[in-house]
């Protein structure tokens, strides 16, 4: 969870800096399935530790997703 909420971190800065119409179609349906499919299924304390550790200085580890299955 802390590397999607540092990509959600990252898309909502795009926001300011990237014309409205452009960011709606780059990241408005992920920013929307981050924030009412995703999120809500974790506690607030869980949220909470999760954008602690993405917001840290420590680098994310980001596992490829052949690790899982992924192509």
């Amino acid at each position: 969870m802390p590397a999607i909420l540092a990509f959600l971190n990252h898309i909502e800065a795009e926001r300011a800096r990237t014309p409205e119409a452009e960011w709606t179609a780059r990241f408005g349906g992920v920013h929307l399935q981050i924030l009412r499919l995703i999120l809500p299924r974790f506690s607030e304390n869980d949220v909470l530790s999760a954008k602690a550790v993405a917001e840290s200085t420590e680098p994310l580890l980001f596992l490829p997703s052949s690790l899982f299955g992924g192509h």
